[in-house]
Protein backbone atom coordinates (compact mmCIF):
# COMPACT_ATOMS: atom_id res chain seq x y z
CA UNK A 1 0.00 0.00 0.00
CA UNK A 2 1.07 2.80 -0.96
CA UNK A 3 1.28 6.55 1.43
CA UNK A 4 2.51 9.15 -0.79
CA UNK A 5 -0.73 10.71 -0.57
CA UNK A 6 -1.83 10.92 2.79
CA UNK A 7 -0.38 12.52 5.64
CA UNK A 8 -2.44 12.73 8.50
CA UNK A 9 -4.84 10.41 9.68
CA UNK A 10 -7.14 11.23 12.38
CA UNK A 11 -8.19 8.14 15.01
CA UNK A 12 -11.35 9.21 17.10
CA UNK A 13 -12.76 6.89 19.46
CA UNK A 14 -13.46 6.35 23.20
CA UNK A 15 -11.32 2.84 24.02
CA UNK A 16 -7.45 4.33 24.24
CA UNK A 17 -6.80 0.78 24.05
CA UNK A 18 -8.04 0.32 20.40
CA UNK A 19 -6.69 4.02 19.44
CA UNK A 20 -3.21 2.53 20.70
CA UNK A 21 -3.70 -0.45 18.80
CA UNK A 22 -4.70 0.97 15.82
CA UNK A 23 -2.25 3.75 16.06
CA UNK A 24 0.66 1.26 15.81
CA UNK A 25 -0.88 -1.34 13.22
CA UNK A 26 -1.08 2.48 11.19
CA UNK A 27 2.52 2.98 11.86
CA UNK A 28 3.91 -0.23 11.07
CA UNK A 29 2.07 -0.34 7.85
CA UNK A 30 2.66 3.75 6.80
CA UNK A 31 5.56 4.68 8.59
CA UNK A 32 5.80 8.00 6.55
CA UNK A 33 2.02 8.97 7.86
CA UNK A 34 1.40 10.74 11.04
CA UNK A 35 -1.59 9.59 13.36
CA UNK A 36 -3.72 11.69 15.82
CA UNK A 37 -5.80 10.06 18.63
CA UNK A 38 -8.56 11.67 19.90
CA UNK A 39 -10.00 10.98 22.79
CA UNK A 40 -14.03 12.40 22.70
CA UNK A 41 -15.26 11.52 26.18
CA UNK A 42 -11.97 13.47 27.60
CA UNK A 43 -11.49 15.95 24.92
CA UNK A 44 -15.78 16.52 24.12
CA UNK A 45 -16.89 15.66 20.96
CA UNK A 46 -15.25 17.93 17.90
CA UNK A 47 -17.07 21.33 17.94
CA UNK A 48 -17.80 23.96 15.02
CA UNK A 49 -14.33 25.13 15.01
CA UNK A 50 -12.28 21.75 14.81
CA UNK A 51 -9.96 21.79 11.98
CA UNK A 52 -10.63 18.93 10.02
CA UNK A 53 -9.05 19.92 6.77
CA UNK A 54 -5.77 18.66 8.89
CA UNK A 55 -6.37 14.98 8.21
CA UNK A 56 -6.98 12.89 4.87
CA UNK A 57 -8.78 10.34 6.79
CA UNK A 58 -10.78 9.72 9.69
CA UNK A 59 -11.28 6.82 11.42
CA UNK A 60 -14.54 7.17 13.38
CA UNK A 61 -16.07 4.79 16.32
CA UNK A 62 -19.74 4.44 16.26
CA UNK A 63 -20.05 3.46 20.10
CA UNK A 64 -18.67 6.80 21.50
CA UNK A 65 -19.43 7.15 25.67
CA UNK A 66 -20.79 10.26 24.92
CA UNK A 67 -24.69 10.17 26.34
CA UNK A 68 -26.97 11.18 23.31
CA UNK A 69 -23.94 11.22 20.90
CA UNK A 70 -22.52 8.64 18.08
CA UNK A 71 -19.92 8.62 15.62
CA UNK A 72 -22.31 8.69 12.83
CA UNK A 73 -23.83 12.23 14.93
CA UNK A 74 -20.65 13.53 15.03
CA UNK A 75 -19.73 13.12 11.04
CA UNK A 76 -23.44 14.12 10.34
CA UNK A 77 -22.53 17.30 11.85
CA UNK A 78 -19.57 18.08 10.15
CA UNK A 79 -19.29 16.34 6.90
CA UNK A 80 -20.64 19.08 4.66
CA UNK A 81 -18.66 21.64 6.25
CA UNK A 82 -16.16 23.27 3.66
CA UNK A 83 -13.25 22.26 5.83
CA UNK A 84 -13.73 18.84 6.40
CA UNK A 85 -12.11 17.68 3.82
CA UNK A 86 -11.50 13.91 5.53
CA UNK A 87 -11.81 11.66 2.38
CA UNK A 88 -12.72 8.15 3.92
CA UNK A 89 -14.98 8.07 7.03
CA UNK A 90 -14.75 4.72 8.84
CA UNK A 91 -16.51 3.40 11.74
CA UNK A 92 -17.08 0.27 13.39
CA UNK A 93 -18.87 -1.42 16.73
CA UNK A 94 -18.03 -4.20 19.18
CA UNK A 95 -21.07 -6.46 17.46
CA UNK A 96 -18.94 -7.42 14.58
CA UNK A 97 -20.94 -4.91 11.91
CA UNK A 98 -18.62 -2.32 10.46
CA UNK A 99 -18.88 0.11 7.43
CA UNK A 100 -16.60 2.60 5.27
CA UNK A 101 -18.21 5.17 3.32
CA UNK A 102 -16.22 7.57 0.62
CA UNK A 103 -16.53 11.08 -0.61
Amino acid sequence: MSDTSLEKILILDDNSDYRKLIKTFISKLLPSVETIEYDPVFEGAPGDDFNWSEFDVLLLDYHLSIVGTTGLDILHKHHKKAFFSSHYYAHRCWHGRSGRTST
